[in-house]
C-alpha cells in the first residue's frame, strides 16, 4: 500500500513531468490508455516504478555532438495505469490534469462495461480518444487559472528574479 506522502510526491511530480493519452493499437484497432513520465533524472522514475511498477524506457540521442542527455520514460498502461491514477487524482493540484485523470478512469472503466466488437464500441473508443486529444492540446485556451492577485504575484517576481536589490 502507497502512503499519502508518496502519493501527493507523485500527483505533484505528474502533474509538473507527467502525460495521460489514448492511443491505438496499430495491429488490431483497439484504443488503450497510456500514462508515462519523461525525465533526465533516473532518481524519481525509479520511485515511481518503486511504487507503481511499470516499464522504464531509456533513450539516448543519437547525434552525441549536440551534447544532449539521456532521457528516462516510465509508462505504464491500462488498468495498472488505472490503479496509478486514482491513487494522485485527489492530490492533483492542476485542474486540467484531474480532469484528464477523469477522462482517463471514466475510459477505462466503461471498456469493462461494453461489448468490444460492435461498432457502436468503436464509436465510443474514438470519442473518448478525440476529447482526450483535445485536453491535451496545447495553447492559451488550455489555461484557466486566473491572474493571482498583486501580492501574490508580487512574490512570484521575487521569486522569478531573486531578491530585491539594495542599492
Amino acid at each position: 500500500m502507497v502512503d499519502d506522502i508518496t502519493k501527493a510526491w507523485a500527483a505533484g511530480f505528474f502533474d509538473g513531468e507527467g502525460s495521460i493519452y489514448l492511443t491505438v493499437e496499430s495491429r488490431w484497432g483497439m484504443i488503450y490508455l497510456v500514462v508515462e513520465v519523461s525525465q533526465i533524472d533516473k532518481e524519481p522514475i525509479d520511485r515511481l516504478n518503486a511504487n507503481w511498477p511499470a516499464r522504464i524506457y531509456y533513450y539516448r540521442h543519437k547525434d552525441k555532438a549536440r551534447n544532449h542527455r539521456p532521457i528516462y520514460r516510465w509508462t505504464i498502461l491500462a488498468n495498472k495505469a488505472v490503479k496509478f491514477l486514482a491513487d494522485i487524482r485527489l492530490f492533483s493540484a492542476r485542474p486540467k490534469v484531474i480532469e484528464r485523470i477523469d477522462l482517463a478512469l471514466d475510459f477505462q472503466a466503461q471498456k469493462r462495461l461494453t461489448s468490444h466488437r460492435g461498432a457502436a464500441y468503436k464509436a465510443l473508443q474514438e470519442e473518448y480518444r478525440a476529447r482526450m486529444c483535445a485536453l491535451n492540446r496545447r495553447g492559451r485556451d488550455t489555461m484557466t487559472l486566473p491572474h493571482p492577485p498583486a501580492e501574490i504575484d508580487r512574490q512570484l517576481t521575487m521569486f522569478d528574479y531573486g531578491p530585491p536589490q539594495m542599492d
